[in-house]
Formats: structure tokens, C-alpha cells, sequence
């Protein structure tokens, strides 16, 4: 057995008392604060939650696949930009129009 490892006793215990009717619904991390306030045993929340994931007491959600964007097609000269304005203003207010007088 590792120096680290946690002593099977207290394992045996804490799965025992996560599988009682009062922990159900409880995640790693709310468990473990009620663990350590209740029964003393101070054990971090990822050995709670691996202890709960291979007792299938807790379901991990699974991570969301990231978006794959699409490239944007090249410009045919450096420095080409397009740009839409819907607003109004560049016919409304001179400081804004295209050419300045």
C-alpha cells in the first residue's frame, strides 16, 4: 500500500455514507464539505468524486464539442476589407459622409 493512499476503513465509510439516502443527488464537492463536517475525514473533492464516479453515484457531464468555423475566403489585394452599414447617418450628418469638405 502507498504512504499516500487513502487507509480502505475509512473509504469503505465515506462510500457507505454516500450511498445512504441522505447523500443522493450530492456532488463531489458539497459531499466532501459535508464529510469533513460530519465525520471529521478530510479527503480532497477529486478523490470523492473518483470514488463516486467508480461506484456510479455520480455521473460526470460530459464536455461540450467545440465549434468548427468555417475559414473566410481571402481577399484579392492587401488590406481589402468589406464593411456594411445600415445606419443612416453617413447621408444625415456631414462629419460622417465619405469625402470631407
Amino acid at each position: 500500500m502507498s504512504p499516500n493512499a487513502t487507509d480502505p476503513r475509512i473509504k469503505s465509510e465515506v462510500l457507505a455514507t454516500l450511498k445512504s439516502e441522505e447523500y443522493a443527488g450530492f456532488g463531489s464537492t458539497f459531499a466532501r464539505d459535508k464529510i469533513e463536517e460530519r465525520q471529521g475525514h478530510c479527503l480532497s473533492s477529486e478523490t470523492i468524486r473518483k470514488w463516486m464516479t467508480s461506484e456510479e453515484l455520480w455521473i460526470p457531464k460530459s464536455k461540450k464539442k467545440s465549434k468548427a468555423y468555417s475559414r473566410r475566403m481571402r481577399r484579392g489585394k492587401f488590406g481589402e476589407l468589406l464593411q456594411g452599414d445600415g445606419s443612416r447617418h453617413a447621408s444625415t450628418c456631414p462629419h460622417f459622409s465619405p469625402i470631407h469638405k
